[in-house]
C-alpha cells in the first residue's frame, strides 16, 4: 500500500471534487474522490498535493 496526500479545496462555499469512472469486465464504477494522489519516494505531502 502506498501512502497518499490529498487537498480539501473550498471557494464560494464549494468543494473541489473529481469524478472518477473505472470500467471492467462486469460493470462500470464511477464515483466522486478529492484531488490528490500517492506520495513518492523522497517527496513531502505538500509537495504531492502541489504537483
Amino acid at each position: 500500500m502506498r501512502n497518499r496526500s490529498v487537498a480539501i479545496v473550498v471557494r464560494n462555499g464549494e468543494i473541489l471534487m473529481e469524478r472518477l469512472c473505472y470500467k471492467d469486465a462486469n460493470n462500470d464504477r464511477k464515483f466522486f474522490s478529492v484531488p490528490g494522489g500517492g506520495i513518492e519516494e523522497g517527496e513531502t505531502p505538500e509537495q504531492t498535493v502541489l504537483r
